[in-house]
């Protein structure tokens, strides 16, 4: 760990993340279970976040089941 004359630190963490096959996702990374195109003018806009409403639309349906 770095600290720093103001007080503050700087911890430094080294991890590497596998799938239950063994597949080290750092590599080759993780594919989404969805898919969902990300709107950025509807987002900036307010309009709309269309990552955050399919998130809701799955869980509902995830719940109902």
């Amino acid at each position: 760990m770095d600290e720093f004359d103001d007080g503050a630190s700087l911890k430094y963490t080294v991890g590497k993340r596998y799938t239950p096959n063994g597949e080290n996702i750092d590599i080759t990374g993780a594919a989404p279970d969805v898919l969902v195109e990300f709107d950025t003018d509807k987002y900036l806009s307010g309009v709309i976040d269309t990552q955050l409403e399919k998130a809701k639309e799955v869980l509902d349906t995830m719940i109902k089941k």
